[in-house]
C-alpha cells in the first residue's frame, strides 16, 4: 500500500500537541504539511480479477454456486496517540450438493484468492457428508460491475492533521470562553473507510466505497467527567463533524452541569420511573431484542452451532400472530436510508435492499432473509 503511515503519525502527533499550547491563528502556519499520500486501486493489483480467480477455481473445484468479497479497509483516529491502520481481506464462499463453506485469507495475490476459492469448495463438500439438501436461490437481476460510493462531501482521507486538530483544539478554547469551569481536556476523532468487491458465479460483480466518522468531545467540571457529546458514528465524511451543532450541545451540558450542581443529595427511593433512551441505546436494544431474533436462518435453527438460535423458533405459525411489543411499536428495516451506518447499494449477496415491516403496530410481521431462506 502506498500510504505514508509516518509522515500521517508525525504530523499529526505534532499538530495534537501544538494545537494545545499555541494559538489557532499561528497552527495552520506550522502545520502546512501536505496530506499524506492516500491508497488508490491503481496502485495495487486489481481486486475485479483477484475475484475472477477465486471464482473460476470455486467453480472448477466442483461448485454450484460461488461467491467471493475483497476488502481493503483503512481507519484513521485523531486524539492522543493519533492512530492509523490498513487491513486487506479475501473471503470465499461455495455451494456443493446443498451444503456451504467458506475460506477467507488476508491476502492478495492470484494464488491465494485462487486457494480461497479451492478451500471453500473443499469444505463445503466435508460438510455435505451429512444429510442431503435442496438449496435453491431467490433469482435476483445481474448487477454488472456496478460502482456506488458513501455520498462525501470531503474525504476525511484527504484532510491535513492540521485541520482536525484545530477543529478539537477549537473548542476546548471555546468551552473555557463560556465557562471557565469547564475543561475540554480531551476530544477525538475517528474515520474508516472501507472499499469492497464483490464478484459471483452468476455473473454479478460491484464495488462499493463505505466512509464512517464519529468524533467525542468530553466535558470536566472540577476534576470530575460530567458530559459527553458524542457525533456519530454515521456514513459520511468530514462534514458528519464539521457541521454539527457541536456549541450547543456544549452548551446543553453546561445547562445540566448547572442543574446538578445546585440538586441536594439524597438516597434513591425505590419505584417505577420512566426512561429516555438516546439513538445509541436504542439501536443496542432493538439489535438484542428483535435484530438478531428475526433472522430467518437463526429462527430456523441454521445458526445453533454459530450465532445462537431465537425465541422466535416457528416462524411460519408466528407471523402476523406473535406480539412482539405494544400496540404502538412498529420496527422496520430499511439498508438504503442515507447516513446510516448499514446502508448499501447492494447486500453482500449482490440484492438491492428494500424497506420493510418486522414489526408493526406491535405484531411480528416478517423476517430478516437471505437468497436461500427467502424461497
Amino acid at each position: 500500500m502506498t500510504t505514508d503511515r509516518r509522515d500521517f503519525l508525525r504530523h499529526a502527533a505534532r499538530a495534537a500537541a501544538l494545537g494545545v499550547v499555541l494559538p489557532r491563528s499561528i497552527l495552520p502556519r506550522l502545520l502546512s504539511a501536505p496530506a499524506p499520500a492516500r491508497w488508490t486501486p491503481a496502485a495495487d493489483p486489481d481486486p475485479a480479477a483477484l475475484a475472477a480467480t477465486a471464482i473460476e477455481a470455486a467453480r472448477g473445484a466442483g461448485a454450484a454456486y460461488a461467491d467471493v468479497r475483497l476488502t481493503f479497509r483503512q481507519w484513521r483516529g485523531f486524539g492522543w496517540p493519533p492512530s492509523e491502520q490498513e487491513e486487506l481481506g479475501v473471503g470465499a464462499r461455495a455451494l456443493v450438493n446443498g451444503y456451504w463453506g467458506f475460506a477467507s485469507s488476508p491476502y492478495w495475490t492470484p494464488d491465494e484468492a485462487a486457494r480461497v476459492g479451492r478451500e471453500a469448495v473443499a469444505q463445503a463438500k466435508a460438510n455435505a457428508l451429512g444429510k442431503a439438501r435442496v438449496v435453491e436461490l431467490g433469482t435476483i437481476p445481474r448487477v454488472n460491475g456496478g460502482e456506488w460510493s458513501t455520498p462525501v462531501e470531503v474525504d476525511p482521507f484527504a484532510l491535513a492533521p492540521g485541520e482536525v486538530a484545530d477543529w478539537m483544539n477549537g473548542f476546548m478554547a471555546w468551552a473555557r470562553e463560556l465557562d471557565p469551569r469547564l475543561e475540554l481536556n480531551w476530544a477525538s476523532t475517528s474515520f474508516a473507510k472501507e472499499r469492497r468487491t464483490f464478484a459471483s458465479s452468476e455473473g454479478s460483480t460491484w464495488t462499493q466505497t463505505f466512509y464512517t466518522t464519529s468524533a467525542r468531545v468530553g466535558v470536566d467540571y472540577k476534576e470530575r467527567r460530567w458530559g459527553l457529546a458524542s457525533l456519530g458514528p454515521a456514513q459520511g465524511g468530514w462534514e458528519v463533524v464539521r457541521d454539527a451543532p457541536v456549541r450547543e450541545e456544549i452548551r446543553r451540558l453546561k445547562e445540566r452541569i448547572d442543574e446538578d450542581v445546585t440538586l441536594p443529595e439524597k438516597p434513591v427511593e425505590v419505584g417505577r420511573y420512566a426512561a429516555v433512551f438516546d439513538a445509541g441505546a436504542m439501536a443496542s436494544l432493538l439489535a438484542q431484542t428483535l435484530g438478531y431474533a428475526t433472522e430467518l436462518d437463526r429462527a430456523l435453527g441454521y445458526e445453533a452451532n454459530a450465532g445462537g438460535t431465537s425465541y422466535l423458533n416457528d416462524p411460519l405459525a408466528m407471523l402476523g400472530s406473535y406480539k412482539a411489543g405494544a400496540p404502538l411499536l412498529t420496527v422496520t428495516a430499511n439498508r438504503s436510508q442515507p447516513g446510516a451506518l448499514a446502508t448499501v447499494r447492494w447486500d453482500d449477496e449482490g440484492v438491492v435492499p428494500e424497506s420493510f415491516d418486522l414489526v408493526r403496530d406491535g405484531v411480528l410481521t416478517d423476517f430478516q432473509t437471505t437468497r436461500e431462506s427467502a424461497e
